[in-house]
C-alpha cells in the first residue's frame, strides 16, 4: 500500500468516525431533549420537531443522519439545486431571485450527484447528495491540509495535530451540514497546496472552484499573483522590475473564473451581472463599509452589557439577537485575532495574508452573525496553533 493510500485511508476513517459520532450524539440529544421543547415551524410552515416523525427507530435515525442537517442556509442550497434560482425564490413568495446571494457551485454539485441516488431509490436524494459531497470534500480538505504541512514544514506530527484541531473545532459540524464550508475548505486548501509547490495551473483551477463557491474565494486571485512573483524572485522593494513571465501565469488568471462565470449567468439570465451584490445589501443588509468592523464589535458589546445574559434568543428558525449569542460571536472573534497573531509570527507570509483576509472581510458587513462558522475555513489558524501546542502530550497520536 502506498503512502498516499495510507494517509488517505487514515483520514477517511477519521472523518467517517467523526461523522458517526455526530449522528450518535444527535440521536441521544433529540431523544432526550427535543420532546420537551417547544414546537416551531420552518419557513414553509412544516413543523420541524422529532415527534412529528413518529417513534419508529428508523425514522429517528433517518432524521438525525439526514434531515436534521438541512437547516438555515442549507435549505436555500438544496432548493436551488432542486428548483433553480427562480424556483427557490418562488417557494418563498419572492418576486425576484434574491437567492442569487448563494453561489452556484455547491447547488450544481448537489444537482449532479442526486441523480444516481434518486435512481437507487434513496430517500431525500438532494439532501443525501449534499451530505455525501461534504463528507468527501472534508476528507479531501484534510488530506490536502496534511500534504501541505508535510511539504511546507516536513513534520508529519504537526500535520496530524492540525487535522485533529480543525476536525474537532467547536463549529466543525458545519463541515457535515449542507453548507459551503467543506467545499470552500477543500478547494482553497488544494489551491494553496499547488500554489506553494509552484503548480499554478492546478492552483488556478481550484481557486476558480473556490470563487464559484463563495464571494471570499476571489481573494485567492491576488494571493496567487503575489506567490507567483515571489517564487520568481520579484524584489518587492523594486516593484517595477518584474520577473520574466511564463506559461504558468495563465494558471493564475483562472482564479477569478468562477465568479466571472456566475456574473455572466446573472447578466444573461436576469439582465444584471451584479444582482448578487445588490441582493446581499437589500435582503441580507450586508453593506460593506470600512468602519463596519468597529460597529460590529460595538453592537455586540452593547448587547452583552445592556441586556441580561438570561434573555432568550428566540425560537429556533428565527434570526434574533441575545447576549449569549453575542458573547459567543465576540469570543470567536477574539480567538481568531489572537490566533492570527500566531500565524503572522510562525507561518510564511502567504498564510498570514490569506488568514487576515478571511478574518477581516466578514467584519466589513458590520455583523458578527455567523462569524464562528466563517473562521472554520481559516486553516492557517489551526497550523499555527498546532505549532504552538505540538510539545503537548495531550495532542500525541
Amino acid at each position: 500500500m502506498t503512502r498516499f493510500n495510507t494517509v488517505l485511508i487514515r483520514i477517511f476513517t477519521l472523518v467517517f468516525s467523526w461523522r458517526l459520532l455526530l449522528i450518535i450524539l444527535a440521536y441521544f440529544a433529540y431523544a432526550t431533549i427535543a420532546p420537551y421543547g417547544e414546537p416551531y415551524q420552518t419557513y414553509n410552515g412544516e413543523v420541524a420537531y422529532l415527534e412529528i416523525l413518529g417513534n419508529a427507530a428508523e425514522n429517528i435515525w433517518h432524521f438525525v443522519s439526514v434531515q436534521m442537517w438541512s437547516f438555515w442556509d442549507s435549505n436555500f442550497y438544496i432548493d436551488i439545486a432542486q428548483h433553480s434560482y427562480l424556483g427557490a425564490a418562488d417557494l418563498r413568495g419572492a418576486s425576484e431571485p434574491f437567492v442569487l446571494v448563494f453561489f452556484p457551485l455547491f447547488p450544481l454539485l448537489i444537482w449532479l450527484f442526486h441523480w444516481p441516488l434518486e435512481f437507487l431509490g434513496i430517500t431525500d436524494s438532494f439532501t443525501t447528495a449534499a451530505l455525501l459531497i461534504n463528507f468527501f470534500a472534508t476528507v479531501g480538505a484534510l488530506y490536502f491540509l496534511y500534504k501541505l504541512i508535510v511539504f511546507e514544514f516536513k513534520e508529519k506530527t504537526l500535520a496530524w495535530h492540525s487535522v485533529l484541531l480543525l476536525l474537532f473545532f467547536p463549529t466543525a459540524f458545519f463541515l457535515a451540514a449542507p453548507y459551503t464550508e467543506a467545499c470552500f475548505l477543500f478547494s482553497s486548501l488544494a489551491s494553496f497546496y499547488f500554489m506553494r509547490r509552484g503548480k499554478f495551473f492546478a492552483a488556478g483551477f481550484f481557486a476558480a472552484m473556490t470563487s464559484a463557491t463563495r464571494m471570499l474565494g476571489i481573494g485567492l486571485f491576488p494571493l496567487l499573483l503575489f506567490e507567483y512573483f515571489r517564487q520568481r524572485g520579484w524584489n518587492f522593494r523594486r516593484p517595477l522590475r518584474l520577473p520574466k513571465l511564463n506559461w504558468q501565469m495563465l494558471g493564475v488568471l483562472l482564479a477569478p473564473l468562477g465568479l466571472l462565470l456566475f456574473m455572466s449567468y446573472q447578466f444573461f439570465t436576469f439582465g444584471s451581472a451584479t444582482l448578487n451584490f445588490e441582493y446581499n445589501q437589500t435582503y441580507w443588509n450586508r453593506q460593506p463599509e470600512i468602519l463596519n468592523p468597529v460597529r460590529a464589535v460595538k453592537n455586540n458589546v452593547e448587547e452583552i452589557t445592556v441586556s441580561p445574559l438570561s434573555k432568550r434568543c428566540g425560537p429556533p428558525g428565527q434570526v434574533t439577537f441575545c447576549p449569549a449569542s453575542s458573547l459567543k460571536d465576540l469570543g470567536f472573534l477574539i480567538f481568531a485575532i489572537t490566533a492570527l497573531v500566531l500565524v503572522w509570527r510562525l507561518l510564511p507570509t502567504s498564510y498570514a495574508l490569506w488568514s487576515t483576509f478571511l478574518i477581516l472581510a466578514p467584519l466589513l458587513t458590520g455583523k458578527l452573525l455567523g462569524y464562528p462558522r466563517y473562521i472554520l475555513v481559516v486553516f492557517p489558524l489551526f497550523i499555527a496553533l498546532s505549532k504552538r501546542l505540538r510539545s503537548s502530550t495531550a495532542l500525541s497520536i
